[in-house]
């Protein structure tokens, strides 16, 4: 029975050196890992604020694009902003700036992207176009004001803005670009003449192409082109000869169908609205006259008031139906315009479906999967 028992008192001994002499060996990796090839770690860098600690640049930039090209603008602007305050001095703060303008402006709060794109586009006019490279951005800034103001429909500040640039710019090519976001803007404003004017100065022939911000990494210009060639231009112009054939509603007459309640509603193809307004307007109108007939005149009066402001909101509605007809068949138009030829400044949210498999070598992930497998 003793013979028995040695082996497994002697196996298990054993097993327990061999369990310690495991775990030393990954203790002692551990600490040659925290100590040889991460010595900042103890280091009061780490807690100094300094920003090559935090994040490298060009990592943070790279999460920050991939975040805009997902189309999840929130995270994109929380890390272009992230960017900017950890390193102002990198020439492609002014990027990160501009793309955060484009996030604001995709989550629809234009009037946060009109202050970014402003401060850009005010800081392109006092910059020197030479030494400063982020002046490259100030055309792309300043077509995306013009946007905002359209988007927050104040289509005059949009088309002031406009004219103010085309003093501004020099090349052809820049002014072209100003000319083609002029026309779209006086679409949206339902001036098809003066569209089809600012359309017509466009001189450049370019490739056909959408416009492309600077690229950032350069702070240069990047192949910021205008989207189409004159060919595209002459098709625009042609398809603007069928404004004046889109269905539209007179509200002078309107009005005048308005005298029998609900005519102008009927004018305008809204038959619900309009039998609502005739049996609201007859049903008052019978009851003022019952009441007088009867001598309740302070009843046929309080019907009267209330039957004559109907009927007034009747006619207004008519008028009013009229006009929302013809800038429904205007919004209707600009949209199928703008499915054929795409506006300028429109940036590619389409995200690269090319896998791209890149490799690091990194040693301290070696060395920790080294002592741990040991």
């Amino acid at each position: 029975m003793t013979f028995l028992k040695i082996p497994v008192k002697a196996s298990c001994v054993a097993g327990k050196k061999k369990f310690l002499r495991r775990w030393w060996f990954r203790f002692a990796g551990v600490c040659c890992l925290l100590f040889v090839f991460s010595p900042d770690i103890l280091s009061a860098r780490n807690f100094s604020g300094d920003s090559a600690s935090v994040m490298p640049a060009h990592a943070m930039l790279e999460y920050a694009d991939f975040c805009f090209e997902n189309q999840d603008f929130g995270a994109a602007a929380m890390e272009y902003k992230r960017f900017i305050f950890f390193f102002p001095d990198d020439p492609r703060a002014v990027h990160a700036d501009f793309q955060t303008g484009m996030c604001r402006f995709y989550e629809h709060d234009f009037g946060a992207a009109l202050e970014i794109f402003s401060r850009i586009f005010s800081h392109d006019i006092a910059s020197d176009p030479v030494s400063d490279p982020a002046s490259a951005w100030g055309l792309p800034a300043g077509l995306m004001i013009s946007r905002c103001y359209e988007k927050l429909q104040k289509y005059r500040a949009a088309t002031e803005h406009l004219l103010f640039m085309e003093k501004q710019v020099q090349a052809p090519q820049d002014r072209d670009r100003v000319y083609y976001r002029l026309g779209w803007v006086f679409l949206a404003a339902g001036e098809s003449q003066r569209a089809v004017q600012a359309f017509s100065k466009i001189t450049t022939r370019d490739p056909a192409s959408d416009f492309t911000a600077p690229t950032g990494l350069t702070g240069q210009a990047g192949a910021a082109r205008l989207p189409g060639q004159n060919r595209m231009i002459t098709g625009l112009q042609k398809d603007l000869e069928q404004w004046d054939r889109i269905p539209r509603k007179n509200p002078v007459f309107a009005g005048m169908f308005s005298i029998v309640p609900g005519g102008g509603y009927l004018y305008c193809g809204r038959w619900r609205d309009a039998l609502t307004a005739f049996v609201l307007n007859f049903a008052l109108a019978y009851g003022a006259v019952e009441c007088f007939d009867r001598d309740l005149y302070a009843a046929g009066g309080i019907f009267s008031v209330i039957g004559a402001g109907f009927y007034a909101g009747s006619i207004y509605g008519g008028i009013s139906s009229a006009h929302k007809f013809n800038q429904a068949g205007q919004d209707g138009f600009v949209r199928e315009l703008k499915k054929k030829y795409p506006p300028a400044l429109k940036p590619d949210l389409t995200p690269d479906l090319t896998p791209a498999l890149s490799f690091r070598f990194a040693p301290r992930a070696v060395v920790l999967g080294f002592c741990l497998n040991f």
